[in-house]
């Protein structure tokens, strides 16, 4: 039972991350010039 929630709060962390680096690949293309390192 507690495998089984983990694996589901995993997969749930993963598709937020998934979504926040979508996010931030996109600002980046917007302001390449404004986020360069």
């Amino acid at each position: 039972m507690l495998f089984t929630l983990f694996v589901h709060l995993a997969g749930i962390v993963f598709v937020i991350a998934g979504i926040f680096v979508t996010v931030v690949k996109k600002e980046q293309k917007k302001g390449s010039g404004k986020l360069a390192s």
